[in-house]
Parts: structure tokens; C-alpha cells; sequence
């Protein structure tokens, strides 16, 4: 989710001064971090202490009070929570990239993400914008291609992606909805060849800055497996230490699911290799051919893992029992 956070700070400058162009120094004197940050670290918090949303993204917005929040949201907060936020504004995109990370299956993300958004974002629009930054990050981390992630998201909730950067910047003025701002963050993510290049992009499309970077920069940050050392240790100095503490913690516990998952991914593929060699297919063709294929389909790695296992049960003397003893989770093991 850092990469959301930095795409905040570097575009911060940008908000109230809009840039064409693509060269320009990513920090100086003048970055900060926005709401944007704050909330995204609020939604991170939540999830680590296991506690609601609602309290989390309240009690950030009451301490940190003045870092550029919608009209809509200070009223939330300054209610304590008690008025109906029925926002459709770009806020509930660029908090959720903390739920994009975390969960482990399309149905939980987008579950989880109307649940981080709709305190102050009840709106169809601006839950559908939340949920689809959230989506976009989970295809992202697991695998999927650009042309993939479009499918989905377009198909999901009907976005159009029918217009490149350079056509998006012939008409494109400042806004704070979510209709104008998530297609076009995914865009400047799309057409991106790095992590810093989208930060670029969404920066030089010259609209809300911060919202648009930080969007871009949290579904890059997935795709491209990171962010490069020099752009974190920047970005890092304009932090408090309170925020950091839950981004390395937050980032130690994903990665650390995600190198577990990789390890079951690799004794799936090892265990069936052993237990169908020999056996053909109906063309007389090794059958662990057939099952990589599988597996190849997939587009997380749960998916991946349940199509190189789907028929050991079935074909080899390997049982469920076997599975669950070897160290697969249960909602792998009921997928078989």
C-alpha cells in the first residue's frame, strides 16, 4: 500500500497546480501527505488491529483534521460519525488499497472494501470506484496481466477504457468524483512501463493530482512488484513515525503470506509431478501436462494451486487428510 502513499506525496504539490507534463522532480520542499495517506493508513490499522472502519477512519480524520478532506467528510467527522456520508467523490478509492492487499478472494475484497467506504461513501458510485481500486490491486498482486485486470474491471462495473492519456488530456479538467477519476487512474496505470512511469502519467493528466497518483501508484505498486528503493527512502522522510510503524507492519505481513503462498504453489507443483508420473492422458500424452495447463489458467495463486491439485484426490492415493497434513489451508483443500 505504500505505493498509494507515495503517490499521494509526490502528486500533493500538483493538486492546486496543475502540470501537463511528465518531467518534473518527484519531491521536493513542498510535498506532504494528504488525507489521501491518512485514511489509507487508517483503513491498513483497521485491518492489523482487527476493529471496525468506521471507528479507525474516524479517529484519523479527528486527529489528523486539516490535510485537505471533501466538505462531505469533515461534516462526517466533525458529527463524530453520526451524519450519513452519501459521498460518490474519488475519497473512497484512494483510502482502500490496504483491502486490495490483504484479502484473499475477489468475493472478500469487494466485500470488504463497501464495507471501508460506505460510512461516508454510500453512494453506488462512490462504493463502486472503492471497489474497484480494491479489485484492480488484488488481480494485480496475483498475476493477472493489464488486458486482464481491463476485462475484469470493466466488466465488473462498467467502466469504459476507450481513451489513452493523450486523449484523456484534450478535455480533462479538475474533479473529485469517482467517475472522473478511477477509469482515468487506471489508464495512466495501463499505458505505464513502471512503478514510476504511472506516477507520471496520472500526475500529467493535470487534474487532482494526489487522488489520481495515488490511485495509479497502489495498483502499479502490485503489478510491478514494488517500488524502487530510492522513490521509498524519499517518500519515507515525510512520514510520521506513527504511520510507519503500520506500513512496515502491514507491508511485513503481506509479504510474508505471499512468500508462504508461493512455497505451497511450488510443493503443490512438486507433489504433483510425484504422484502423477506415469499416467497419460487420453492421447497418450503425460498427464502432469495437462494439469500445469490447469493450472496456468488460474489467476491467483489459491487458483493456480487448486488447478495443479484438482484431480490428485481423484487420480492418485493422495486424500484430503494428506493435503491438510501437508500444510494446505482448508479453503484450498475444499476447492479440490
Amino acid at each position: 500500500m505504500l505505493g498509494s502513499i507515495i503517490g499521494d506525496i509526490i502528486g500533493s504539490r500538483f493538486e492546486l497546480n496543475p502540470i501537463t507534463s511528465k518531467s518534473f522532480n518527484l519531491f521536493d520542499n513542498e510535498c506532504r501527505f494528504t488525507d489521501d495517506t491518512v485514511l489509507t493508513v487508517a483503513i491498513a490499522d483497521a485491518l492489523l488491529g482487527k476493529k471496525d472502519y468506521k471507528s479507525k477512519v474516524l479517529d484519523y480524520g479527528l486527529k489528523y483534521h486539516n490535510k485537505g478532506y471533501g466538505p462531505g467528510f469533515i461534516r462526517w467527522v466533525d458529527s463524530k460519525g453520526k451524519t450519513q456520508g452519501h459521498s460518490y467523490g474519488n475519497g473512497s478509492a484512494m483510502r482502500i488499497a490496504a483491502v486490495g492487499f490483504y484479502f484473499e478472494t475477489k468475493e472478500k475484497v469487494l466485500e470488504q472494501a463497501k464495507k471501508a467506504v460506505e460510512m461516508t461513501h454510500n453512494h453506488p458510485e462512490g462504493i463502486k470506484g472503492g471497489q474497484a481500486i480494491a479489485l484492480a490491486i488484488f488481480l494485480a498482486r496475483n498475476g493477472c496481466s493489464k488486458e486482464e485486470i481491463k476485462f475484469e474491471i470493466s466488466n465488473e462495473f462498467q467502466y469504459k477504457f476507450d481513451q489513452s492519456i493523450s486523449e484523456i488530456k484534450e478535455n480533462y479538467t479538475f474533479s473529485i468524483i469517482c467517475q472522473d477519476t478511477v477509469p482515468q487512474a487506471l489508464t495512466c496505470f495501463f499505458e505505464s512501463t513502471d512503478y514510476e512511469d504511472a506516477i507520471r502519467n496520472a500526475v500529467s493528466l493535470g487534474g487532482d493530482a494526489d487522488t489520481l497518483a495515488c490511485i495509479a501508484g497502489g495498483v502499479s505498486e502490485a503489478f510491478y512488484g514494488g517500488i524502487p528503493l530510492s522513490i521509498k527512502t524519499q517518500a519515507r522522510a515525510f512520514l510520521p513515525s506513527e504511520f510507519l510503524a503500520v506500513i512496515d507492519k502491514f507491508t511485513s505481513i503481506t509479504e510474508a503470506r505471499d512468500l508462504q503462498k508461493n512455497k505451497l504453489l511450488s510443493s503443490a507443483i512438486s507433489l504433483a509431478e510425484e504422484h502423477h508420473k506415469g499416467q497419460k492422458d487420453k492421447g497418450g500424452a503425460p498427464y502432469i501436462n495437462h494439469v500445469k495447463r490447469v493450472m496456468g489458467s488460474g489467476k491467483t495463486t489459491d487458483e493456480k494451486i487448486v488447478g495443479v491439485l484438482h484431480d490428485i484426490v481423484e487420480d492418485t492415493n493422495i486424500t484430503c487428510e494428506d493435503l491438510e497434513d501437508k500444510g494446505f489451508p482448508a479453503r484450498i483443500v475444499e476447492a479440490i
